[in-house]
């Protein structure tokens, strides 16, 4: 269980020519509104099809997107959130399902490196579970708020929570946001504008402590979109003439103004409304969203996920042998994303016998070795009381579900003995990530 550190303070913690038409990409999930300097994508699943990003252009689910060194990007998504990138950055957009209607969904980004501050939109104010913004060393949870941070080289991330605070003048509800270290029990939540916290691999999130001015400002003039060409904002009206609006100031986009009033806010509010009325964003592309199909992973989607970790477990029924070996039989896996790394274990448990796979790692990083479909087996001939010539099989294989790479992991068992011969067969058993 998690241990939940309430404290009054929020978090401080970021080519190649367009593929030919009839290469697929993933379903657009909003729109680069504002691009400064150089900023690529590249889709995850097929990081050979590179493009240079200009504003207006959209962006789809699980592009990785890099900053050049005077590279800056703010994404509007469908559901309103703002999430603003400053130079040499990279950011996987691993997640997004949405319902325009109900504003329900789900939303993830994942910050391997550099300076990021995000607004979050309908998603997160209909359930603030449903953001998440994944580092290196952790998970920063999002509930209805604003924030900034940075990851560094080292994979250590500075988080600070800009508001709206519990004195705010626009009725906005108390908001916060969560840190956490998946490999320690503690989480820390910081509610206070200002205040932030840090996460570094192998360490729980820092106790909560308030930046410094130094560091604001470091992080406003690094995400600062104003000294640049002017973005595309146009509406069916303007017949493509440019609004004359900016982009979101810092001191706007960090929150401190949406805490005073909420100017900015409805702004963005009419932005979106204005690009999706705007019919060039999809450059000939499917406008609606496409989430992942629930199907068999492949490694190399696996291999996309490049932060968190996953576990799974589970436990089912036994049987065979003429209903000699009747019993059960569970396993658990562990999967670390950012280094590739699976641990898996398992055991059958029969009246007659136990078979026992103890704990096997692996690298699944050479796409030489591991290609197609996420799919292995690990056998054991490991028997208490020892059954020479027997052996078990475990199998397993990571499913992606609900729009989500490598949610699912299906496992199965089966027992063979060849003589006399005799076979038995586990249940099978389907796990969701923890």
């Amino acid at each position: 269980m998690k241990i939940k550190t309430s404290l009054a303070v929020f978090l401080v913690a970021g080519l190649r020519t367009p593929a030919p038409a009839q290469t697929p990409l993933p379903g657009r999930i909003g729109v680069a509104a504002v691009v400064r300097g150089q900023v690529q994508a590249k889709p995850t699943v097929n990081p050979e099809i590179g493009r240079i990003l200009s504003s207006g252009q959209p962006v789809f689910l699980n592009d990785k997107i890099s900053t050049a060194p005077d590279g800056r990007l703010q994404i509007l998504f469908q559901d309103e959130t703002v999430l603003t990138l400053g130079p040499n950055t990279t950011v996987i957009l691993d997640k997004f399902i949405y319902d325009s209607n109900s504003g329900a969904g789900e939303i993830s980004a994942n910050v391997i490196k550099g300076i990021f501050r995000f607004i979050s939109g309908r998603i997160a104010r209909n359930k603030p579970n449903n953001m998440k913004i994944r580092l290196p060393a952790g998970i920063l949870g999002v509930f209805g708020t604003m924030g900034e941070g940075q990851v560094k080289e080292n994979s250590e991330a500075t988080v600070v929570f800009n508001g709206p605070g519990i004195k705010n003048n626009v009725g906005e509800s108390l908001s916060g946001i969560a840190l956490e270290n998946p490999d320690f029990p503690n989480q820390v939540v910081v509610s206070r504008p200002g205040f932030g916290s840090s996460v570094s691999p192998g360490e729980p999130p820092s106790l909560p402590f308030e930046a410094s001015r130094e560091t604001l400002r470091d992080i406003a003039a690094q995400l600062s979109l104003e000294a640049a060409p002017q973005e595309f904002r146009e509406s069916k009206e303007s017949k493509g003439a440019p609004i004359q609006a900016g982009p979101v100031s810092p001191e706007q986009a960090s929150g401190q103004d949406r805490a005073r009033g909420n100017d900015n806010f409805r702004e963005m509010k009419s932005i979106a409304k204005l690009e999706q009325d705007k019919e060039d964003l999809s450059s000939g592309l499917a406008q609606t969203l496409i989430p992942i199909p629930n199907s068999v992973n492949t490694w190399e989607q696996l291999r996309g996920v490049s932060g968190g970790t996953g576990q799974f477990s589970g436990s089912g029924s036994f049987s065979g042998c003429g209903g000699g070996c009747n019993g059960s039989w569970n396993f658990s896996l562990a999967v670390n994303f950012a280094t590739r790394i699976i641990q898996v274990q398992a055991q059958v448990q029969t009246i007659p016998f136990t078979n026992t796979l103890g704990l096997t790692e692996f690298s699944y990083d050479n796409s030489t070795s591991f290609t197609g479909n996420t799919v292995f087996v690990r056998s054991s001939n490991n028997f208490a009381p020892a059954q020479p010539g027997a052996v078990v099989d475990y199998n397993f294989s990571f499913n992606n579900k609900d729009g989500v790479v490598a949610k699912q992991v299906e496992a199965r068992s089966s027992y063979s003995d060849p003589g006399p011969p005799s076979n038995g067969t586990g249940s099978p058993i389907f796990s969701d990530r923890q």
